[in-house]
């Protein structure tokens, strides 16, 4: 279980509870934009990917970037995550990164589907 991370209330004026999937997805969304650093006594943990989105945007960048989150998911992200498939794509037009990741959680035995768009933080190459 856990809390949306945009922490906007519903109409009842609730922060919504998140379970399983959605849970999950949540917790990589907080992850993948945090820093590498922020947690306490765990200097090396954090997301993997803030360091790229201040390169400019190329194929290169991105491909990078889905190495560093498919390793990410498996040896830093609680809990682990077996990732079947990562693919990162440069929207030019919009200056995003589309992140899609698809996988399994042996500790929730639950499957994983992660997608998101991430903004580049320095346009194009």
């Amino acid at each position: 279980m856990d809390f949306a991370a945009d922490g906007l209330p519903n109409s009842q004026g609730n922060i919504p509870v998140l379970k399983n999937l959605d849970a999950l997805n949540n917790a990589i969304k907080l992850w993948l934009g945090s820093f590498r650093g922020e947690r306490l006594r765990f200097p090396r943990k954090g997301g993997p990917i803030i360091g790229y989105l201040l390169k400019p945007m190329s194929e290169d960048v991105a491909k990078d970037m889905r190495i560093a989150i498919r390793d990410g998911l498996k040896n830093d992200f609680t809990p682990s995550v077996t990732v079947d498939g990562c693919e990162v794509l440069c929207d030019y037009d919009s200056a995003q990164y589309v992140i899609n990741v698809e996988g399994f959680c042996p500790s929730l035995n639950s499957d994983v589907r992660y997608s998101d768009r991430i903004n580049c933080l320095r346009g194009r190459a």
